[in-house]
């Protein structure tokens, strides 16, 4: 069975735009053809809550493991030595690239 609404305005209503009135019709039907949550979500693109902490969760994940990498750089391991400063010190030592940010 499909879902249509045979509603299409065609001029403007109270300084309401008739595209304004037929975007919020598409969505009221949308609304209405759905029978599940999940499908209200579907058709209007909704990205659930539980995803959004997905993502979230990804992409803490992908800081920490930034974050190890910067420590182990600065920590001088595997003989790289690499430390990020806001200004050079007075004296540099010259075994450490320094990589100014400020």
């Amino acid at each position: 069975m499909t879902c249509a609404s045979g509603i299409t305005f065609q001029d403007t209503v109270t300084r309401v735009t008739a595209d304004w009135l037929n975007a919020i019709e598409a969505i009221r039907q949308l609304l209405l053809c759905s029978t599940t949550k999940a499908e209200a979500q579907a058709a209007l693109d909704i990205v659930p809550r539980d995803e959004y902490q997905t993502q979230i969760n990804l992409l803490q994940s992908q800081v920490n493991t930034l974050n190890a990498q910067v420590e182990a750089l600065e920590a001088c391991n595997d003989g790289y030595c690499i430390r990020v400063v806001t200004a050079l010190p007075a004296t540099p030592d010259p075994n450490i690239i320094y990589h100014v940010t400020g």
